[in-house]
């Protein structure tokens, strides 16, 4: 083996001054033909010789100089929907004026840091009340325990309806912000605006944490 090391470490030198180079980090590659002639070329080999591996013989240099970082790559797809619900019946709504009553709640820790949708959806069971609407907001909780401001779901039986039971259906939407982790609590609330007078609702609370966004 040193031998041949040096049979090609003499034969690079001849290939080099034959092309006139002075450095071999100057000969992009090296190229041997059938019968062991070795040329020093700038780019590639030409037809007919075999591209020389140096490092076979040990005569690689030392590593280079890290390339300067490459462009940024195209957005990736949106990552899963990660999913939760609940339901509930009969939840007692209290006369106006009350606290706000919890229908139901639910607990998660989101793998990851995304945006969490929290959508309600049911019904009331609601009796017209003489002299005053029978009204009732639900909706999700936000950290004081009172409704978000987002899309509230407005349930009523207006003053004057006939007699007998009303069941009007209702959805409410909103979105909160949830981090990789951190226990979170989706709550739904409800209360009645007007009517003093007590109804349930019965119905289901769903979350999804979503990982992406769409493009």
């Amino acid at each position: 083996m040193m031998k041949g090391r040096g049979v090609i470490l003499a034969a690079i030198v001849v290939a080099l001054a034959t092309a006139g180079v002075r450095d071999a980090a100057a000969a992009g590659v090296f190229c041997a033909k059938k019968k062991g002639n070795l040329f020093a070329r700038e780019n590639s080999c030409k037809a007919k010789e075999t591209l020389l591996d140096l490092s076979q013989y040990g005569l690689t240099g030392p590593p280079g100089a890290p390339g300067a970082p490459g462009a940024p790559g195209n957005p990736g797809p949106a990552g899963p929907t990660l999913y939760k619900r609940t339901t509930f019946t009969f939840a007692t709504v209290s006369p106006q004026g009350s606290a706000y009553d919890t229908l139901a709640s639910l607990d998660f820790t989101p793998p990851t840091s995304g945006t969490a949708l929290v959508r309600g959806r049911g019904y009331c069971n609601m009796n017209p009340i003489g002299g005053s609407d029978n009204e009732i907001n639900i909706g999700e909780a936000n950290a004081l325990n009172t409704f978000i401001l987002g899309d509230l779901g407005v349930v009523n039986v207006p003053n004057g309806s006939p007699a007998g039971l009303y069941q009007p259906g209702w959805s409410t939407e909103s979105e909160v912000s949830v981090t990789a982790g951190v226990p979170t609590t989706a709550t739904l609330l409800a209360r009645h605006e007007n009517g003093n007078t007590s109804s349930d609702c019965s119905g289901s609370l769903t979350v999804e944490v979503f990982t992406g966004t769409l493009p």
